[in-house]
């Protein structure tokens, strides 16, 4: 009963969403101005029409956070999880694919590598840590064509986007990856202490942060959670989550979605689509002339193997 509760709930803010989508513009933080983030926006304005149900039902994965729809499989990483899941979407077969040594469907807490990003360029996955404590600064490298695992640091990586944001060790969460144009776009996180939601942008041996201020959703700052590129847009998830920690959970109280330039940084839209569910992975699934179809997973933060893949279609 309580999934059915949930979807029920999920039904009926999705339709007062779209029935009130011209008054419910979301309102900007104006905690997050701060020295490293850009100036107060006029709130983004929301889609025009969008819907989301649930896609499917997956056995034997928990806590979702991140998503890559490729060649009729779903590949997923999990924040507390030590293996790459390869779902067939046809046959409903699932592989999975150990990261670490002694890998774990579940990790504890203080143990886990937290790959919450997941991005695929030149034919491998490249999945992240997010960097927010030593233990999760890991990226591996995973070939798609046979399998093969490659294993590297991020530690002085991410120093430098420490460096070039001017953030605290604490402070540093990085949720998403994007190849696009020869440039990675790596999606930070601001809910640590110092709220700084923004994109690092890396090109050769040049890093650039480049800060952006996100929606509030009952008074609480959103962060980044994912992002994807489709024809030459970039589009985004972001949660508000009841904490100042990059290491704590907190009370979830909803996920947005939008749209961001890539060459301005501004926000083109941005819309709430869930009302307590953590979408923290995004993936194209099709298109056409009318919609974009995503498909989203849902990092629930409790120990039970069994995620939710949304269906969020939006007309262009």
């Amino acid at each position: 009963m309580k999934i059915k509760t949930r979807y029920y709930l999920l039904i009926i803010f999705i339709v007062a969403s779209c029935r009130n989508s011209n008054n419910n513009e979301t309102k900007i933080s104006k905690k997050a101005d701060t020295n490293n983030q850009q100036n107060p926006q006029t709130p983004p304005k929301s889609m025009t029409k969008f819907e989301i149900k649930p896609f499917i039902t997956i056995d034997g994965v928990g806590n979702s956070s991140g998503i890559i729809y490729h060649q009729d499989h779903l590949y997923i990483v999990g924040d507390n999880s030590g293996f790459l899941f390869k779902y067939h979407v046809e046959n409903k077969k699932l592989e999975r694919f150990p990261l670490v040594k002694d890998a774990k469907e579940i990790t504890p807490k203080a143990f886990k590598q937290d790959f919450e990003s997941i991005g695929l360029h030149d034919g491998n996955l490249h999945i992240y840590g997010s960097g927010s404590t030593k233990k999760r600064n890991k990226q591996i490298d995973f070939s798609i064509a046979d399998n093969s695992i490659n294993k590297n640091s991020t530690k002085d990586f991410y120093k430098r986007f420490l460096e070039t944001a001017i953030l605290s060790e604490k402070d540093l969460n990085i949720e998403g990856v994007v190849f696009h144009n020869d440039k990675q776009y790596y999606f930070q996180r601001g809910n640590g202490a110092q709220a700084t939601n923004g994109i690092f942008v890396v090109f050769e041996n040049e890093i650039q942060f480049k800060p952006i201020v996100l929606p509030m959703i009952l008074g609480l700052q959103c962060g980044f959670t994912d992002a994807v590129v489709h024809d030459n847009k970039c589009y985004f998830l972001a949660t508000a989550e009841n904490t100042t920690s990059t290491y704590l959970d907190g009370e979830i109280m909803g996920s947005i979605f939008g749209c961001i330039n890539l060459d301005t940084f501004t926000i083109e839209y941005a819309q709430q689509i869930a009302a307590v569910e953590k979408m923290e992975g995004i993936t194209v699934y099709k298109s056409d002339e009318k919609t974009i179809t995503f498909l989203l997973c849902e990092d629930n933060d409790i120990e039970e193997l069994k995620s939710i893949i949304y269906e969020l279609k939006v007309y262009k």
